[in-house]
């Protein structure tokens, strides 16, 4: 379904369909939404890695390059740009949330910017960013020494690792906090982690993640299974912008609610728990309170 027919699909609730300041307030609905499904679960279909390279248009002017945002990229990673620029080269540095230096100047001028996969892991450098749609992380691995990585919390690696200045890979990836304490900038936006113990080679990473629901999309950003459930939460929400006592809004919020666990449910991969074979004891003791087997009573 287009955002423009979910839009008038929402604002039929309220019998705003023809109103434009209700199909905003839809519009609004319908980010609102993306935003609470992201947070409530990592969704399976929204899994992706950054084995692909990524293109955006940028202005070069001797050597500096201006984008639209620097989100997701990295020093050292391979960049490509066509003509006029016409160059082969590297990030240098970052210099902004629009700008990066090249290490090869190239010809001034407009152009198409290409960006090489995976994040490219510098000796010395334990400091990077997650690619620009990033949410949540899945797993991590390095393409040459195949190991891989876990996510660890700061407290672990205090008590795991005696020197996290040492070289040599730890086997962990930290998530870096943003913000210094006076304030939320744009640049705290960009998700930041680091590799835990400073890389004493060049590498690269390979990242499995998960990005996050898109509720600007021309094409509602989810499946057609979940979408009815997503577009009732929507529906929760407008009704209850417009007017908390309207009587259906507790009647949609339920239906909104139940739809996204439904949703959820049907989203969650099958743990080994799941297809192990139970015994009758186990999946069935009526009229027994137990709390740690599949049904209760």
């Amino acid at each position: 379904m287009t955002l423009t027919t979910a839009k008038t699909y929402v604002a039929r609730v309220i019998g705003g369909q023809g109103d434009a300041n209700v199909l905003a307030l839809a519009a609004d609905a319908i980010i609102a939404t993306a935003n609470k499904w992201t947070l409530e679960h990592n969704w399976e279909y929204l899994r992706k890695d950054n084995s692909s390279t990524t293109s955006m248009s940028g202005t070069n002017a001797a050597g500096t390059v201006t984008v639209t945002s620097t989100a997701g990229l990295n020093v050292g990673q391979g960049v490509t740009a066509g003509a006029p620029v016409s160059v082969t080269t590297t990030i240098a540095s970052i210099t902004s949330l629009t700008t990066f230096t090249l290490t090869s100047a190239g010809t001034n001028g407009t152009a198409t910017f290409t960006f090489d996969a995976y994040v490219p892991v510098i000796a010395g450098t334990s400091n990077y960013f997650f690619p620009a749609d990033f949410w949540d992380l899945y797993g991590a691995r390095l393409l040459t020494s195949k190991r891989g990585l876990e996510v660890i919390r700061l407290r672990q690696v205090n008590r795991q690792v005696t020197d996290q200045a040492a070289n040599g890979f730890a086997s962990g990836i930290l998530y870096a906090p943003g913000g210094t304490g006076s304030g939320w900038t744009a640049a705290d936006s960009r998700g930041r982690f680091r590799i835990v113990g400073i890389p004493d080679t060049t590498e690269n990473l390979h990242l499995d993640y998960y990005r996050k629901i898109d509720g600007t999309a021309t094409t509602i950003d989810v499946p057609d299974a979940f979408l009815y459930a997503f577009l009732d939460d929507a529906k929760a929400w407008l009704l209850m912008q417009k007017n908390a006592n309207d009587p259906r809004a507790d009647i949609m919020a339920g239906l909104a609610t139940r739809g996204l666990k439904a949703a959820i449910d049907a989203d969650q991969s099958i743990d080994d728990e799941d297809v192990r074979m139970k015994s009758q004891y186990e999946t069935y003791r009526p009229y027994t309170y137990t709390p740690n087997l599949p049904f209760e009573y």
